[in-house]
């Protein structure tokens, strides 16, 4: 999909096969992920009802159309770069950026 991410990572967690999400999302993560230059990892962002549901996601939620993903910054990783300029990044971004791409700060 992108140069460091894959189209399997938005998948389902359930095993499903529903991995529709919105490219424009992928988009945005590149570019968070090619300014901080480290790994992101993808913790949720397609989910079936059924999945959805279980994680106790809202139901005909974004994650159910493709159209959220969580995500962070390996802990590691963060460590070397700086929470405070994470910080800075995501809000700088969401300056410029609307629907379905939120900043949730630790």
């Amino acid at each position: 999909m992108t140069p460091n991410f894959k189209k399997e990572e938005f998948a389902c967690k359930c095993g499903c096969g529903f991995d529709g999400i919105d490219l424009g999302l992928v988009n945005r993560i590149q570019v968070v992920r090619d300014i901080a230059r480290i790994p992101i990892h993808i913790r949720s962002a397609c989910r079936c009802p059924i999945h959805n549901a279980k994680v106790g996601g809202v139901a005909e939620g974004y994650h159910t159309k493709g159209k959220a993903i969580d995500w962070d910054f390996y802990e590691s990783e963060i460590n070397s770069l700086g929470m405070t300029l994470l910080e800075k990044i995501c809000t700088k971004l969401l300056d410029n950026w609307s629907g379905g791409f939120h900043y949730y700060p630790t």
